[in-house]
């Protein structure tokens, strides 16, 4: 089979499926993930955990944490400048499990990454 090439994929089938990649891949099982919508109205699916106790017990900081982890080499991508909002509520507490704040599995999170240099927000 061939891999997924897109630089926003987790490896796994629900990821190619959601994204609309092409590509199919072997990983099974129950993946939690959520879509985050960011820079340049960009989806990039983001994989959290395995199992339903660990989903319940993440925190807003764990998924920032992620998100840093796939942006790479792009301006602002310190886990202070990224801002997540979910429904019409901005997520503030970084201790809050996600749960706390209703996201559930594929929910999809808009992001905003604050600019240190004066200039607006993304």
């Amino acid at each position: 089979m061939e891999k997924c090439t897109s630089q926003f994929h987790i490896g796994c089938r629900r990821c190619c499926s959601l994204s609309g990649h092409s590509a199919s891949c072997d990983t099974m099982g129950k993946i939690y993930l959520f879509i985050v919508i960011g820079l340049n109205r960009e989806n990039m699916t983001i994989d959290l955990c395995d199992t339903e106790e660990q989903m319940k017990a993440m925190t807003l900081l764990q998924l920032k944490k992620k998100i840093c982890e796939r942006l790479p080499g792009r301006a602002g991508n310190s886990i202070d400048n990224i801002r997540l909002i979910y429904a019409t509520s901005v997520l503030l507490d970084d201790e809050m499990t996600l749960g706390s704040y209703g996201v559930q599995h594929k929910s999809v999170i808009h992001m905003e990454i604050r600019k240190t240099d004066g200039d607006q927000t993304t």
